[in-house]
């Protein structure tokens, strides 16, 4: 069978397979941090950080523009295909004992996608780092306006251009020309805690704006338009972690079909539950008024700040100053691997080029595009559709050809690729957009 074939292949070539697992795929071509055969744990709270990121604040805006019906639904489905498309990755990281997600690629599909792969890596992490400039960017914003300075002068373009640099060059460039994190990647957790944090507060300060703002004649069931696209893809984007299961189903201890079913269906539980307490909370207390970034909302009348919610912006500040630099000192070992050669150590000259690029790169365009919505939309259709659901498919079908019947075969293709249909049109209109603007 086609899954024997390939694990005789394996086999026959175990010295290959290890200095492969030792060089590229074992320093982070495949995943967002470096990790150890020991670092189960630690790994487990990177892939909770990588998975329930910074863009859960823009659901209730999401949610909003769709109706909380459609717009739960999007989440729901999202989180059925996740599920599925983990387990097909289980599955076959099983047949082949793939350590990581390039090597199951490279392996099945071709040693030259594995490549394209690097290249869809660097723009969904260029993508992840706009997002996180742009949130930093108007939550100082709204802390300055919140200790009463000009509104209308800290909205100003230059006062957003210049807060971008400082962040950029004195914060982002310094701590992200480092060129090992390998303990400093645990403070991640710290992003993780203060999402944590933002959901118990819309939580617990949901009745007072639901009794100040509700409106049942305003309020948004269904909506379908041409936002549909776009929206059901930020729900995409909210899911894709899958870069990182297959390492860290690799460094379990005991790897069989009911662990990887308890991995899979836990941490997509945890996630669903987390993404629909956010949103919803964050839909019902502002309703139309919901923003694009549900922390920057007015405090409820009478209050001239939202206290709890000020300390929740500060640690999300902090918490993306953090997620920044850890993103960027992977994708620098990725590429220097790429460029020269699996063996080639880093010069801190080549870091320092590197990150000061970088930063470069992803501050002009969250100056020149601070459309957070837009910027997610564009990495759910293209990045997440394609590594989280064409890719496993691909690889699933082709080592499970014999096992397969025709009605599953041909349900997957339906389903997965409906919707990566409704992944890249949303990256058309959303390229269409940016240029009719």
């Amino acid at each position: 069978m086609a899954a024997r074939g390939y694990q005789n292949h394996h086999d026959d070539q175990n010295s290959n397979e290890e200095n492969d697992v030792n060089g590229q795929d074992n320093l982070i071509v495949d995943g967002l941090y470096h990790q150890d055969k020991s670092g189960a744990k630690g790994s487990m709270f990177q892939l909770s950080a990588s998975a329930i990121g910074s863009g859960v604040l823009s659901l209730p805006y999401m949610i909003a523009q769709s109706g909380f019906i459609l717009g739960s639904l999007m989440i729901i489905i999202a989180c059925i295909a996740a599920i599925i498309s983990f387990s097909m990755l289980a599955t076959c990281a099983d047949q082949i004992n793939a350590p990581t997600y390039t090597y199951l690629i490279q392996k099945v599909i071709g040693r030259n996608v594995d490549k394209h792969i690097v290249w869809l890596i660097f723009f969904s992490a260029v993508g992840f780092s706009v997002s996180y400039l742009i949130i930093i960017t108007e939550m100082i914003q709204v802390l300055a306006i919140n200790i009463d300075l000009d509104k209308s002068y800290v909205q100003s373009s230059e006062v957003k251009i210049a807060i971008t640099a400082f962040i950029g060059l004195f914060i982002l460039f310094p701590t992200g020309s480092i060129r090992e994190m390998s303990g400093f990647r645990y403070i991640s957790i710290i992003s993780l805690a203060s999402l944590v944090y933002i959901m118990l507060i819309l939580l617990f300060e949901l009745p007072y704006y639901a009794k100040q703002n509700f409106d049942a004649e305003n309020l948004n069931f269904f909506k379908f338009d041409w936002d549909f696209f776009p929206n059901f893809s930020i729900a995409f984007f909210a899911f894709a972690c899958h870069i990182d299961f297959i390492q860290i189903y690799y460094e379990m201890n005991e790897k069989n079909p009911k662990r990887a079913s308890k991995l899979v269906y836990r941490s997509v539980a945890i996630n669903i539950l987390f993404y629909l307490s956010i949103g919803l909370a964050g839909y019902f207390s502002t309703y139309e008024m919901t923003k694009k970034i549900v922390i920057d909302r007015e405090p409820l009348i009478g209050q001239h700040i939202d206290l709890p919610l000020m300390i929740g912006r500060v640690m999300i500040i902090i918490g993306l100053c953090i997620a920044f630099p850890l993103r960027m000192v992977s994708l620098k070992q990725i590429f220097i691997k790429l460029i020269y050669s699996q063996e080639h150590q880093m010069t801190q000259g080549q870091s320092i080029s590197m990150s000061f690029g970088f930063v470069v790169l992803t501050s002009v365009i969250s100056i020149i595009y601070p459309d957070i919505t837009g910027i997610l939309s564009i990495i759910g259709g293209l990045c997440s559709v394609t590594m989280c659901y064409v890719l496993p498919t691909i690889c699933h079908i082709k080592l499970n050809r014999q096992e397969l019947s025709i009605c599953k075969k041909y349900s997957l293709i339906v389903f997965f690729g409906t919707l990566s249909l409704i992944g890249y049109i949303s990256v058309i209109l959303k390229i269409i957009s940016i240029f009719q603007v």
